[in-house]
């Protein structure tokens, strides 16, 4: 049976959303019968079964071999340099140690240097990422991280299309978007004190769950939406209290009282949120870069988690939702910056008639194309 080491830079526990999706795919691999650790620094020293119930893992297995977090290499330069040898070594210590069929990798780069040459190595990428982000990372993927991985795992095509054409001796790439897990059982959520807006508002409630900032993200497009729509509701939750405490006070500032902040809640309870939701967003705003020429964040995680729930989803037209998303068909596309296009696809995406068809393609979307069995048989293919 194949064994798989995932090394990862990502310190638990982190606010990042790449750090749930690492997590996912780790477990839902121990969950299907394959031999796979992580390993990665940990904060505070939290053991698995607390990060666990931090992002709703329901998984019994542990596979979880902690690098011990240094906060002091955090700062400058010449705490980078160290912290980048200081993962190195210990990469290549647990690799070394634990003897794996396969290292798998994403968003680590110069870490992975020390690996042993015979290591077999997969690597994932969503953009370019750190191989556009300097002119030394250029170099070193491109005359070694790109000759030295077996398969590369993209997420989209696109994306596949642009690293053949600037890297051509490239001979294995896999494609596979995002999964989701299947929703689970929710929690008991306290809903008391939205009890009032939430009747008040009943079929016109969208939701929102996912990181929060203070423009990538959409949130200026959402907070618009409620004030040109004073007749919906919309649950956002998530987000860090830095970008939580801005946004309340720019509603508060504004006079809008149609947009419940939950801040961040454990992960069994955004199933629950999603579950009062009538329709779901996605305002992600189209921020190309060098690294990112087709726009930051590829690969949004909330969609597969949408689709899983069978909402409508309502999404900015961006080249990263339009991979997962096919207009009027599973959800439906809105134009990024223009508010009254928000409006327009939100009050369509609630008549019932739209809601019913819709909602039933992206859970039949899901279902064929991102469970964690798809994603896994496809990264994994022709592997004993």
């Amino acid at each position: 049976m194949t064994s798989i080491l995932y090394l990862s830079k990502t310190a638990l526990i982190s606010p990042e959303t790449h750090s749930l999706s690492i997590l996912n795919f780790c477990y839902a691999c121990a969950d299907r019968g394959k031999i796979i650790f992580l390993s990665c620094p940990v904060k505070n020293n939290h053991t698995e079964s607390f990060i666990k119930n931090h992002y709703g893992i329901k998984s019994n297995i542990d596979i979880l071999r902690p690098i011990r977090y240094r906060n002091s290499f955090s700062f400058g330069v010449f705490g980078k340099i160290l912290m980048w040898l200081f993962l190195a070594f210990e990469f290549r210590r647990v690799t070394l140690n634990y003897k794996p069929k396969i290292v798998y990798s994403r968003l680590a780069m110069l870490e992975l240097y020390f690996l042993p040459r015979s290591q077999k190595l997969y690597y994932e990428m969503h953009s370019f990422g750190l191989s556009e982000k300097s002119f030394i990372f250029k170099i070193y993927f491109k005359y070694f991280l790109s000759k030295r991985v077996d398969r590369f795992i993209v997420t989209t095509d696109l994306l596949k299309g642009r690293l053949l054409s600037k890297y051509p001796w490239i001979n294995d790439i896999v494609v596979a978007p995002l999964s989701a897990p299947e929703p689970c059982e929710t929690c008991s959520m306290d809903w008391t004190p939205y009890d009032e807006l939430l009747a008040k508002h009943r079929g016109k409630v969208l939701g929102y769950t996912g990181f929060m900032d203070k423009d990538m993200r959409g949130v200026d497009t959402m907070v618009n939406i409620a004030t040109s729509k004073p007749e919906f509701l919309l649950l956002i939750a998530g987000g860090p209290e830095d970008a939580v405490r801005h946004w309340k006070g720019v509603c508060k500032d504004r006079g809008i009282e149609n947009i419940i902040f939950l801040g961040w809640v454990p992960q069994e309870f955004v199933n629950e949120v999603i579950r009062r939701c009538d329709a779901v967003l996605s305002p992600l705003k189209y921020r190309p870069v060098a690294r990112a020429p087709d726009g930051q964040n590829m690969s949004p995680l909330k969609v597969p988690f949408y689709m899983s729930h069978g909402k409508v989803i309502i999404a900015s037209d961006i080249p990263s939702h339009q991979h997962y998303i096919s207009h009027d068909v599973n959800g439906l596309l809105a134009e990024a910056e223009c508010v009254a296009d928000w409006c327009e696809k939100i009050s369509y995406a609630l008549k019932p008639d739209t809601k019913l068809r819709i909602s039933g393609n992206a859970r039949r979307e899901y279902e064929s194309r991102y469970t964690e069995d798809a994603r896994i048989k496809r990264i994994f293919t022709y592997e004993n």
